[in-house]
């Protein structure tokens, strides 16, 4: 790790010295005064001034320093999990009270050093009235000014009763947090992490993955806007008033299982096999055309325009989805769109990456249909569109790779969880900073969904075509076959979207049987579930069982949660 340009972005607080993220000592004594603090931070800036990376320059201060500058658990009552009912600790009120104690001391410490407003000196400019764990400080000397996140590390965890991502200090449920006894362990983790975010991403770590997506995005906009190339979006496209709520509601993702399986299948079947997209969303991203600038009503015409337009314009369109049972569909597969029923046509609204696969040939995974079939009656369509996350996924791809490459699965998993945030919260999140508003983009994040979608569809026709096997059941972007010995189903090439083995395991009489016995989708589904867990292989499949609208297929529609 060289880290060199971390450097000029950050340091690290232990209770013993001050390092740059390279390891550098950079102050050999202890900082045990808030006083000592903004000393430390003055010195510095004059030394070598800290300029940003995306985001104000990074103070860390680990746990044992935030005891000695008065943000310790002597100095500040963390509460007791006990002392709260389950409905308050889901309502997150342990993280309230603490938050709140915690900004009190905030305010205490730093008041004696706070310089009245207009006046140089040092400045708390936090957006909003709670500070939290992150100060974000400011110091003026006449035409100079620093802009600084102090963040307390020891106090990180007020941030994650509700929400288990905390961006570079990294995930319990995913294995990347960091949770070091020892505070050089700690410091060492997080300077590599630093290091890696700068050298990778261009940027310091936001306060989330998400956020941090969004300040790579930012990134792009300001090169953009520096060479004077390249689409720049300032503002945002929120859903048009129709009668869907979210994204998610939007473009459901596909939850789906075949309600029987053919005894010739089984016959040739030698194992179980799930096969996933890579980094489907990412991959999904970079490649579609996304819409920008107004969106545009259409209660009229919009039929029109969708047959006289190339491209087909972006945006959302109400269609009538044909009754399944009418078209020549392949009855191994899940129906084209969640929302289509097999026994009648469905009036729904969509996003232009539907149509677009609704109109595909079925044999490349689509329903064979024309613009006249869909019954288009309105339209709300944006002024613009263009690649516009085309860089963005590029550069996150390339982290990506490098940490693939690496053999380091925890910053492959900080890459996972910054598009993964950053497409999550830009779906239905419409409380972003007031600079940031740009990024409440829901109509784009239903379009990347729509888009992944459909590529396990083609994935399917494709090896339906080459080795007559169909999938048994669909959750999102993991797909399950029966497949025979010597038959891989992924794919050779090592690009983003393209599919891999998620998991596999043989087949054996258990598995045969319950596969024989079983007569409905919940049966399918719970048979391949309790086989993978038998093999240790835990299922992914959470979903509860519910009523099957579709007996033909087994098709059911739920939201997916990607922030």
């Amino acid at each position: 790790m060289s880290g060199k340009a971390a450097d000029d972005h950050a340091m690290i607080i232990t209770s013993g010295k001050v390092l740059s993220p390279s390891g550098i000592v950079l102050v050999d004594k202890p900082v045990d005064s808030v006083d000592k603090l903004l000393k430390v931070l003055e010195w510095r800036q004059r030394r070598q001034p800290l300029s940003p990376a995306g985001l104000p320059a990074q103070v860390w201060v680990i746990d044992a320093a935030c005891a000695q500058l008065g943000w310790g658990p002597d100095d500040i009552d963390p509460g007791d999990e006990a002392d709260y009912s389950d409905e308050e600790l889901r309502e997150g009120r342990m993280k309230t009270d603490v938050i709140a104690r915690l900004d009190d001391a905030t305010r205490e410490l730093l008041g004696p050093y706070l310089a009245p407003q207009g006046e140089d000196g040092w400045h708390l400019y936090q957006p909003g009235e709670e500070i939290g764990y992150r100060l974000h400080l400011s110091h003026t000397a006449g035409n100079r000014k620093l802009m600084v996140d102090v963040i307390l590390e020891g106090w990180a965890w007020t941030a994650r009763i509700n929400h288990d991502r905390m961006g570079i200090l990294g995930s319990e449920t995913a294995g990347t947090l960091i949770d070091f006894e020892d505070e050089m362990d700690t410091a060492r983790e997080l300077a590599r992490r630093l290091c890696w975010h700068v050298d990778h991403l261009g940027v310091l770590p936001g306060i989330t993955p998400a956020r941090t997506g969004a300040v790579i995005l930012d990134r792009v906009y300001r090169d953009r806007r520096k060479t004077g190339r390249g689409i720049i979006v300032d503002m945002p496209v929120p859903l048009p008033p129709i009668d869907i709520n979210d994204a998610d509601e939007l473009e459901p993702v596909i939850v789906w299982s075949r309600g029987w399986i053919d005894t010739e299948e089984l016959d040739a079947a030698d194992e179980l096999v799930t096969i996933d997209q890579r980094a489907s969303y990412l991959a999904s991203a970079g490649m579609i055309n996304l819409g920008y600038g107004e969106l545009v009503h259409h209660s009229t015409g919009a039929e029109e325009l969708a047959h006289t337009s190339n491209p087909l314009p972006f945006g959302v369109w109400q269609i009538t989805l044909p009754a399944a049972d009418t078209l020549a569909l392949p009855d191994k597969l899940p129906l084209p769109h969640p929302r289509m029923r097999a026994d009648r046509p469905v009036t729904t609204w969509v996003t232009t990456e539907t149509i677009i696969s609704l109109t595909a040939p079925i044999p490349d995974g689509g329903a064979g249909l024309d613009i006249a079939d869909l019954a288009i009656t309105e339209a709300w369509i944006t002024t613009d569109q263009g690649q516009v996350l085309k860089r963005w996924k590029e550069l996150l791809a390339a982290a990506r790779k490098a940490a693939v490459e690496a053999g380091d699965p925890i910053l492959k998993s900080m890459v996972t969880d910054i598009y993964k945030g950053y497409l999550g919260r830009i779906a239905g999140d419409r409380n972003w900073d007031s600079h940031m508003r740009h990024h409440y983009q829901p109509i784009w994040a239903a379009a990347i969904k729509a888009h992944a979608r459909h590529r396990s569809r083609a994935k399917a026709m494709k090896l339906a075509r080459e080795h007559n096997i169909w999938p048994i059941k669909g959750l999102t972007d993991a797909w399950t076959y029966l497949a025979p010995a010597g038959v891989d189903l992924a794919d050779e090439l090592p690009y983003l979207g393209k599919f891999v083995i998620e998991k596999r395991r043989p087949l054996d009489d258990d598995v045969i049987l319950a596969l024989l016995s079983a007569t409905t989708p919940t049966e399918v589904r719970k048979a391949i579930n309790t086989a993978y867990t038998a093999s240790g292989q835990p299922d992914d499949d959470t979903d509860s069982d519910t009523n099957d609208p579709t007996p033909r297929n087994g098709t059911v529609a739920t939201a997916e949660v990607v922030s």
